[in-house]
């Protein structure tokens, strides 16, 4: 089971260096959204061009993209390709706009490795090519977490302390395996 929630916008007067992380967004985008949206749409074509969504698949996609729904629930057996629907949802949503930060949450952070970090699907958008990284900055391994061209990011987060959710703000969160999720942890992050 996959719960997906956007959060609140971001607030970008907050600054994390000499410069804030806007500016630097802005510098990569020296042309406007001009070149955002080139960026975007060649994304677009890639990411479509991946693989062919299932119905279910492409229902949730909707929900959150189409519809704008700030809470899904997606109940998805085995071989349902819940972690594909959710490196698709994570890829789209980051690039869509600058600064947007993901967390892909399951229980624990070596579950979430084993699941998403260690074969590469997230890196790769769950394809078996490489082809997806030119939409790549940065890849931390230590954090298991990736930097876009647009400064988005997604980390992989494990829920086993409540605590690790206060003060953080991601705009969207995707929980995994939710029915094992720490109940306190998703308490923590509804405020945010």
């Amino acid at each position: 089971m996959s719960f997906y929630k956007q959060q609140s916008s971001f607030d970008p007067s907050k600054k994390y260096s000499k410069r804030s992380k806007k500016n630097q967004a802005e510098d990569f985008f020296s042309d406007t959204s001009s070149k955002r949206e080139d960026v975007y749409n060649e994304f677009l074509k890639d990411w479509e061009g991946l693989r062919t969504r299932h119905k279910g698949q492409q229902e949730i996609l909707d929900e959150v993209f189409v519809k704008g729904k700030r809470y899904v629930f997606a109940r998805i057996g085995r071989k349902g390709a819940k972690t594909t629907t959710n490196i698709d949802i994570t890829w789209k949503f980051s690039l869509q706009e600058p600064l947007r930060t993901t967390f892909i949450c399951l229980p624990t952070i070596t579950q979430a490795i084993e699941v998403y970090w260690d074969e590469k699907r997230l890196q790769w958008c769950d394809s078996d090519s490489p082809d997806m990284m030119k939409y790549i900055k940065h890849i931390d391994n230590n954090k298991h977490m990736i930097t876009f061209v647009n400064d988005s990011t997604v980390k992989l987060v494990g829920t086993w302390s409540e605590a690790r959710g206060r003060g953080t703000q991601p705009n969207l969160m995707i929980v995994d395996e939710i029915q094992d999720a720490s109940a306190d942890y998703l308490d923590a992050m509804e405020p945010n």
